[in-house]
């Protein structure tokens, strides 16, 4: 059986043209039959779902490998440390890659760095999405951790004397009460966590509860999405409502039945890293116009199957270079951002640049290309913004560090390399799109399509409203929960508060 099915399907990629149509009518009919044993179901439907997956296949694997790598004069102006450690990646798609995540990291730890965009005040925090089939080099992506691993590692070993402390005064606490009898005494209060990462396999609490101990700030770094994704399919571990919400700065706020605790996070800060294959992908972008789709950086690919040098001649000892780096120069560069805040702002000429320009593009592809692409475009404003602010940091940080300057201009180099950047994201978005499947409701879910075009269309409702909402429609209140947790996990609805929902 299992031999049939190889010669099946390498027939059919041999005899398929890209319509669809076979070369030979006999070896049609011959294919037809064996997707029809192997399957169970009707010849020719079996057969075409099977012609499609491979075409599908093929125009994703072709458009992965088509894809443009960054312009090699970005990193001729690239500011240090950046410059040079980038050069230490002779490969395009390696050096790339170093330089995507090494820029979103460092995003992360600029608290101080801010700037006004479309009437809000944005922080240079930004999630990237590096999607490439397996062996592709994605595993250099950690080497960029070491511009600000350092910096967690500080924090976690305050933390940890903190904790050591804490322990101390609580013995010495009890010991005091014990003898004294008196219930005036205060006790010690556990310290908050402190650190920079928030592993990717918590629940949404968990998520919750490190940023509201860090302060607001965290940055999420997977290199295996399939952990994110795993997470995302259980109730308490999809917070991709989280992560939307993070990326504008807008507060989290939960509610928690144990203690009746209602926890707060205003100006919440996040960035993320993740990586993957394409099918990892998808168990955290649910469809094509999933609400996180735009609000991460693509850089997508498939690479070239080329052998390099893995000698120590060929490929000098990364591992040992960056983690000297970590200790000294990262740590250095992240507590330069602990300073007097720093707003950030564009020249008017580039004001003008990147609103003539997003709006061009805007017009043109996303009224022939549908909403996913128009919201790729119209994010990728922020993302240029953010992008061009870090950037400005690095090369004004001896600055930034002595607490010299309160404002800060962008210089024209690093507008034009957040631009040049973002152009070529944004056709890695595209691909992106094609791997995932478009939100079609098929006969199975029109009891949820009906349910939701009930809802309110321009006003916030809450879980009561729902519920009735479902009675008309003969959909029973657990069915209602179910679909409201649907909704929001594919980002047709945004879950406001404890309760309360609103459409998207």
């Amino acid at each position: 059986m299992k031999k049939n099915n190889k010669r099946s399907i390498k027939a059919s990629e041999k005899g398929t043209n890209v319509n669809g149509s076979n070369d030979s009518e006999n070896s049609q009919s011959a294919q037809s039959a064996q997707f029809a044993q192997l399957s169970g179901k009707n010849e020719n439907s079996a057969y075409t779902t099977a012609i499609e997956n491979i075409e599908k296949t093929k125009e994703i694997v072709d458009a992965m490998g088509k894809t443009p790598c960054l312009p090699d004069t970005i990193f001729e102006s690239l500011p240090e440390p950046l410059k040079s450690l980038c050069e230490l990646f002779p490969v395009k798609r390696e050096r790339d890659m170093f330089l995507l995540t090494s820029i979103t990291l460092l995003g992360g730890i600029m608290s101080n760095i801010s700037g006004v965009y479309d009437g809000r005040e944005y922080y240079p925090n930004l999630y990237l999405l590096v999607i490439a089939t397996a062996s592709r080099g994605k595993g250099n992506m950690p080497h960029a951790k070491s511009l600000v691993v350092g910096k967690h590692d500080q924090l976690f070993s305050i933390y940890e004397k903190k904790k050591k402390k804490f322990f101390q005064d609580w013995a010495d606490y009890k010991k005091k009460k014990k003898e004294e009898g008196s219930d005036k005494l205060t006790p010690p209060e556990m310290p908050n966590r402190m650190g920079l990462f928030i592993p990717a396999n918590s629940s949404s609490a968990s998520v919750i509860d490190l940023l509201k101990q860090f302060g607001g700030k965290g940055i999420i770094f997977e290199t295996e999405a399939d952990t994110l994704g795993t997470s995302f399919k259980q109730d308490w571990g999809n917070f991709s409502d989280v992560m939307r919400n993070s990326f504008h700065h807008e507060t989290i706020s939960a509610s928690r039945k144990e203690n009746n605790e209602y926890v707060e996070i205003k100006n919440p800060r996040l960035s993320v890293v993740l990586s993957g294959t394409p099918s990892q992908v998808k168990g955290i972008l649910k469809n094509i116009e999933d609400g996180l789709v735009s609000r991460f950086m693509h850089y997508t690919f498939r690479g070239e199957f080329k052998w390099k040098d893995i000698s120590p001649k060929g490929t000098p000892n990364l591992s040992q270079i960056f983690n000297d780096f970590s200790m000294k120069e990262g740590l250095e560069i992240c507590n330069s951002f602990e300073g007097l805040p720093v707003k950030f702002n564009l020249t008017d000429t580039q004001w003008d640049i990147l609103n003539t320009q997003l709006g061009k593009i805007l017009e043109c592809e996303g009224n022939t290309d549908g909403d996913a692409v128009a919201s790729i475009i119209t994010r990728s404003g922020v993302i240029l913004f953010r992008i061009a602010m870090i950037l400005s940091a690095l090369r004004n940080i001896e600055k930034i560090k002595n607490n010299s300057i309160t404002e800060m201009i962008c210089d024209d180099i690093d507008f034009k390399i957040a631009g040049q950047i973002v152009t070529v994201l944004q056709y890695h978005a595209k691909v992106t799109l094609l791997t995932l499947p478009s939100p079609v409701f098929s006969e199975l879910n029109l009891g949820k399509k009906r349910f939701m075009d009930s809802l309110p269309p321009s006003s916030d409702f809450n879980r009561a409203d729902a519920i009735k909402i479902g009675r008309n429609h003969g959909i029973r209140e657990r069915t209602v929960d179910k679909y409201l947790f649907s909704l929001v996990d594919s980002g047709f609805l945004e879950k406001k508060d404890y309760g309360i929902y609103a459409r998207k």
